[in-house]
């Protein structure tokens, strides 16, 4: 089964708990086991990361650390799917784009 792990918040305009649980209903039934998070600290697990086939971002104006962000750099370039929408990826990290 495929894994999806969903990054949620920032500005919370953006509903974006409620925005991930929306969108990873719909991988659900498309069969994707799926997580949603808060936790950015999470792409600092080498192995829970190891076992994604995406990644989903959906935060918006929201800070990330060096550590996180070569850590999701690096998931990236391993082949893991990166996905996002409107703010909550363009705008994810204002002071890392």
């Amino acid at each position: 089964m495929k894994k999806a792990l969903f990054f949620a918040g920032g500005w919370s305009g953006h509903e974006p708990l409620e925005a991930c649980e929306a969108v990873s209903s719909a991988l659900e039934k498309e069969g994707f086991e799926t997580e949603v998070t808060e936790d950015l600290d999470l792409l600092l697990d080498d192995e829970k990361i190891g076992e994604l086939d995406l990644i989903v971002m959906c935060i918006t104006m929201g800070e990330i650390t060096g550590d996180q962000m070569k850590a999701l750099s690096a998931a990236v370039e391993s082949g893991i799917g990166f996905a996002g929408w409107h703010g909550g990826m363009c705008d994810a990290f204002r002071s890392n784009t």
